[in-house]
């Protein structure tokens, strides 16, 4: 059937013209215009049908004589639902010159009182006119519809048939309209009850039509609601919770997007903490302003002492650090008492030991009481009676001095030696070639120190031992040689020799 049908506006004269001289009638203006009769066999009628948003149109004739008419009229028609208008003129055109007398005006007016969703109105309209003018009716009309139609039927005098029976004589198998749609039955692609037909040209009836303002065809989402009437054209499931949201965008599927106390963000049926801004951000099901451990999950808690365990210095003991020393109390040596405080430096904090520092003086863990080196912290650790501090030869027994000169032997160079080694040459006296000289020191290599050798730059000591005083004056060097030689005091150096190596110190 026909999607796109006429309906047209009808206007009816209820007197016959026989006689009235005049030209025949003739219509004019935009769309498709029809004159169904110019009045030479029956009644002076038009039609018209535009597609479009406004329209103007004329339906007139020429007069032979003068004359003054008296011209009943019907005009019905179909300007669409919105905004609609629709007006009626009688025009005179004389000697070129057009004069207007508005007869009708109707409209802007939406669903669905006249103009809107058809019209029609008949009246009479009084013509003094002479020969040779042009005269008749002008009409015009628009809407603000996306079903672009104009559509109008205009007639003059009465035959007996109602306009819309006349529009559909010829073409109606039985000559009438199915209602007052304007359509005849065998054009009419919404035949029966539906009055204002297809309004959104989407070849669906408007009683049939899911989205009377769309195109029901087009459905991106399949879900059975046309795009032009679905809020959410591209999400199949639409709004499932009602909050104004569609589920592809919803925020918080089954709770209302636009329900947000705290402002955060977040709606509340999604929001662990709805009255609390900032949320969860750790996500461990506890709200930040009351989060015990921010960051952690406050639920793992081993000791169960209500501290998580990612904030608890003790995680695994139950009452954490009762004397607050640092150390928890299952790992405390010494609860009650600060485990830091060890002055002795042996593991055991001072609180806790058996002698505390008060009564340890040397802190060396025994009391003083029992300390036989109450002030010394290493006592006695050779073990041979004498505390450390007082102790003469450590490692050694002190009480071991065979030469008794107070130097214990195994720290006496000379164990067996009362004197030692006076002169500090590294000799004990008892050895000491030369008491008060240094042993060592001997530069004419003849065994005999220097400070007890007469002659200690001679290795043969040749002079004699009255001459010989000082072997470094050059008189005596001189004597030495010219008193016969190194052969002749031979014997009495050998002599002077003798005595000194068996000389021994005193003592």
């Amino acid at each position: 059937m026909l999607r796109s049908l006429l309906l047209l506006g009808l206007f009816t004269p209820s007197l016959a013209l026989a006689g009235v001289p005049v030209d025949g009638w003739r219509a004019e203006g935009s769309g498709t215009v029809v004159v169904q009769s110019d009045g030479s066999g029956s009644d002076p009628s038009m039609t018209y049908n535009e597609v479009g948003s406004s329209g103007d149109w004329s339906f007139t004739t020429r007069a032979l004589a003068d004359v003054t008419l008296t011209l009943p009229y019907t005009y019905e028609g179909f300007h669409g639902m919105f905004q609609a208008t629709v007006s009626t003129y009688a025009i005179v055109i004389h000697d070129g010159v057009q004069t207007e007398t508005l007869l009708q005006a109707a409209g802007p007016v939406d669903c669905c009182a006249a103009p809107s969703n058809g019209f029609s109105y008949s009246d009479t309209a009084v013509f003094t006119v002479q020969a040779g003018d042009t005269f008749g009716f002008r009409l015009d009309g628009s809407h603000f519809d996306t079903d672009n139609r104009l559509q109008g039927w205009f007639t003059i005098a009465d035959t007996g048939l109602s306009s819309l029976d006349r529009l559909c004589i010829g073409d109606d198998a039985n000559g009438h309209t199915d209602t007052t749609d304007r359509f005849c039955d065998d054009l009419d692609a919404c035949a029966g009850s539906d009055l204002i037909n297809d309004i959104d040209s989407d070849g669906v009836c408007n009683v049939d039509d899911i989205c009377p303002d769309g195109n029901d065809a087009i459905d991106s989402d399949d879900d059975g609601i046309p795009d032009a009437c679905d809020e959410c054209p591209e999400d199949p499931s639409d709004d499932a919770d009602g909050d104004g949201v569609c589920d592809c965008d919803d925020r918080c599927p089954g709770g209302d997007d636009q329900a947000d106390t705290d402002s955060d963000g977040i709606p509340d049926a999604c929001d662990p903490c709805p009255d609390m801004a900032g949320g969860d951000s750790d996500e461990d099901g506890v709200c930040d302003l009351v989060d015990q451990c921010p960051g952690f999950p406050d639920g793992i808690d081993r000791d169960s002492d209500g501290v998580a365990d990612d904030c608890d210095v003790c995680p695994d003991d139950l009452f954490d650090d009762t004397d607050d020393d640092g150390v928890c109390d299952s790992d405390d040596q010494c609860i009650g008492f600060p485990d830091t405080l060890d002055i002795n430096d042996d593991g055991v904090p001072d609180d806790c030991e058996d002698c505390p520092p008060e009564n340890d003086r040397d802190l060396d863990g025994v009391c003083d009481d029992a300390d036989r080196c109450p002030d010394d912290p290493q006592d006695d650790s050779d073990n041979d009676g004498v505390c450390d501090s007082d102790d003469a030869c450590q490692g050694m027994r002190d009480s071991n001095d065979a030469d008794n000169d107070g130097i214990p032997d195994g720290c006496d160079l000379c164990p067996t030696d009362p004197d030692n080694d006076s002169d500090t040459d590294g000799v004990c006296a008892a050895d000491d070639i030369c008491p008060d000289g240094d042993d060592t020191a001997d530069r004419d290599q003849d065994g005999t120190p220097d400070t007890c050798d007469p002659c200690p730059d001679d290795l043969a000591d040749r002079c004699l031992a009255t001459q010989c005083i000082d072997c470094e004056s050059t008189d005596v060097r001189r004597q030495c040689s010219t008193s016969g030689g190194p052969w002749t005091a031979l014997p009495g150096v050998m002599l002077l020799l003798a005595l000194r190596r068996r000389r021994r110190p005193p003592g």
